[in-house]
């Protein structure tokens, strides 16, 4: 039955109750009228259109009216003509699910773009429609029957998570939807090594959906995005220098780094030093050489380190191009009267 909303009957009939009065009591009445007039038909189709079914005969305007107020109502309706067709679909998509053999016309207004599903109530539905449904909703192959290996492969080109609905899938197809998608590892038990790398390539942090993941697939993660480094456990010198030379600031998700990886770090970018808990003077010294600014993440520096950031920025102001040349002289002026 059509999901139509819940009528709520009158409580209590008057004395010698009119037609209407009845239907008003409980819509299931009109079926004991013979032959009631269109407007009775009309005044029970406004009260709940699952009126329509307790109809033998319906007029054509006791039809539209039906539809017009809810689409599902086209259940009722015995070959429907094609404008009732599209009044019904108008009006609630859905509907398709009670329409035989739609025309272009109606499937045009199923809106399948934002409601896939409805393909499913669609015979004969074309290769191209079928891709544009699942690049929308995974699980709508389930309703696509048997597909040629040539199609799934498309599919999960156009959206690799279909592979889950696929009933044992073909490393190529692994291969080909991880290409697509590098998250799609997650669904693959023990997945090869070119699949690890190529998942890695399209998306380096899917190195945490692997669960024992290939060293060399870590190290193409990290070499891709230094951040990854913090979903691998206890990970080798080797591969925290990888993700160092990548992003230095990923200093912070490595624990417990010796001091050579942060001299690595903050050689290659002073800020890095925020991410160090209790650098040496060494690492601050190299931290404020690289960038005079990594100054205000170090706690209490000393009057070397301040001295050391004093003569960074002076430096970078000598050097910008920009920079005011009166007063680049007078700077050169006094450093050479006092050095």
């Amino acid at each position: 039955m059509c999901p139509f909303q819940p009528y709520q009957p009158m409580t209590k009939l008057p004395p010698n109750p009119t037609d209407s009065e009845r239907i008003r009591a409980h819509i299931s009445y009109l079926r004991h009228i013979k032959n009631p007039s269109e407007e009775l038909c009309m005044e029970a189709i406004s009260i709940n259109v699952e009126a329509l079914k307790y109809i033998k005969k319906p007029s054509a305007r006791v039809r539209m009216a039906a539809v017009r107020q809810n689409g599902l109502a086209i259940e009722y309706i015995e070959n429907p003509s094609e404008a009732l067709k599209l009044e019904a679909v108008r009006e609630n998509g859905n509907a398709i699910a009670y329409i035989k053999n739609p025309s272009e016309k109606i499937k045009s207004r199923l809106h399948l773009d934002i409601y896939p599903e409805r393909l499913k109530y669609i015979d004969n539905v074309s290769e191209k429609d079928k891709l544009k449904a699942a690049s929308l909703k995974s699980d709508i192959v389930l309703t696509f029957g048997e597909m040629s290996y040539d199609f799934k492969m498309k599919l999960v080109k156009v959206n690799p998570f279909t592979l889950k609905y696929m009933e044992n899938p073909t490393e190529e197809l692994y291969l080909a939807a991880v290409q697509s998608c590098g998250d799609v590892i997650r669904m693959i038990e023990n997945p090869t090594l070119e699949m690890q790398m190529e998942a890695v390539r399209q998306s380096p942090t899917s190195i945490f959906l692997i669960k024992k993941p290939h060293p060399d697939a870590c190290l193409l993660a990290v070499t891709l995005d230094g951040y990854t480094i913090d979903y691998m456990n206890d990970p080798s010198h080797e591969l925290c220098a990888a993700a160092l030379n990548q992003e230095p600031k990923a200093i912070k998700c490595i624990e417990n780094p010796s001091e050579e990886l942060c001299l690595l770090a903050v050689e290659k970018d002073g800020l890095a030093i925020k991410g160090i808990k209790e650098p040496s003077e060494k690492i601050c010294i190299a931290a404020v050489k690289q960038n005079a600014d990594a100054i205000k993440y170090i706690k209490n520096p000393s009057e070397a380190l301040s001295n050391e950031a004093f003569n960074q920025r002076l430096k970078r102001f000598l050097a910008d191009p920009y920079a005011s040349a009166e007063l680049r002289e007078r700077i050169l002026d006094y450093l050479g009267k006092n050095s």
